[in-house]
């Protein structure tokens, strides 16, 4: 069981594969879970917006949790399963199945077709722990779920819920950082984009959500370390080589229309340490193939490649 002192380290967000006619490849999805975890990590989520959650249905989620537990606790490794969906009811649906099989936490943002008030947010995560009591969760702080919180808003639902017990908080801004962790100390903060870990990890975060871990994992584990031991002169340059890279490579693919999953699924391919995942689901559009050799001369050209 993950707890507020015990979450921390690299944790690798996975693709979910799917095959040429649209259905999940689990065979795909267990390989690739060994090969992330055959790393330092410190475990592995699955359907968060890189495992394009609002792409599988209930019974394909199932399966797919079963794999993710399986594979990687026989790696000993920790699990967390995505549980996002649009409306409560079908949270606490995937959260019960998630509990009952075997998970160690669990990884939600809010509903987000229209934004959650600020007198449902605490009705929210008071109905996920009466339903599972005991299961770990993980708040994913999107701009996609409308709603934000902040520190004095962690502060306050963490008085009422043990079971929340940290956030994934998309932030590079270091005055967002310092305010959050010293109004929520309590809480194992977690940063992403990859290139804010040493502005976060400054100033208490424990870690990073992450697909470039399954990318580049001797740099990224290097990066956390260097964070972990403070040495900060070095982290800052691996972060704004990071941050170079994004600039050249990805920021000219999203101002082309292509959503995260479709960079996040070209990138890994790329790379070459997962077994290729296949295209997002509809309507979202994979990379043309003009479009992934641009994708691959850049990670060539800044060594954002896998080398054992």
């Amino acid at each position: 069981m993950l707890t507020r002192e015990s979450l921390s380290g690299v944790w690798a967000g996975l693709p979910t594969p799917f095959d040429s006619k649209g259905d999940l490849d689990l065979d795909c999805l267990a390989e690739n879970i060994r090969r992330a975890c055959q790393f330092d990590i410190g475990g592995v989520y699955s359907t968060g917006g890189t495992g394009e959650f609002y792409a599988v249905e209930f019974d394909e989620f199932k399966r797919m949790t079963d794999v993710f537990v399986s594979e990687a606790h026989a790696m000993g490794k920790p699990v967390q399963i995505g549980i996002t969906w649009s409306h409560t009811r079908g949270v606490i649906r995937r959260m019960e199945y998630a509990q009952q099989a075997g998970a160690d936490g669990v990884q939600v943002a809010f509903p987000y077709w229209f934004e959650v008030g600020p007198e449902e947010v605490l009705k929210f995560f008071r109905d996920l722990s009466n339903a599972c009591p005991g299961l770990s969760i993980i708040h994913y702080n999107s701009i996609n779920a409308r709603r934000r919180l902040n520190g004095a808003d962690y502060h306050r639902i963490a008085g009422e819920v043990p079971e929340l017990i940290g956030t994934k908080f998309p932030s590079n801004d270091a005055l967002v950082w310092q305010t959050l962790t010293a109004q929520s100390p309590q809480l194992a903060h977690f940063t992403a984009p990859e290139m804010s870990l040493p502005t976060a990890m400054m100033y208490g975060a424990r870690g990073c959500y992450s697909i470039y871990i399954v990318v580049v994992p001797g740099l990224m584990l290097h990066y956390y370390r260097l964070c972990v031991e403070r040495r900060w002169d070095e982290a800052i340059r691996i972060s704004r080589h990071i941050s170079t890279f994004f600039n050249d490579a990805i920021v000219p693919l999203v101002n082309k229309g292509y959503v995260d999953c479709a960079l996040d699924k070209a990138a890994a391919e790329i790379a070459g340490l997962l077994v290729p995942s296949g295209p997002p689901a509809p309507p979202y559009r994979a990379l043309s193939p003009e479009d992934m050799e641009f994708l691959r001369s850049k990670m060539l050209e800044h060594d954002f490649v896998y080398r054992e």
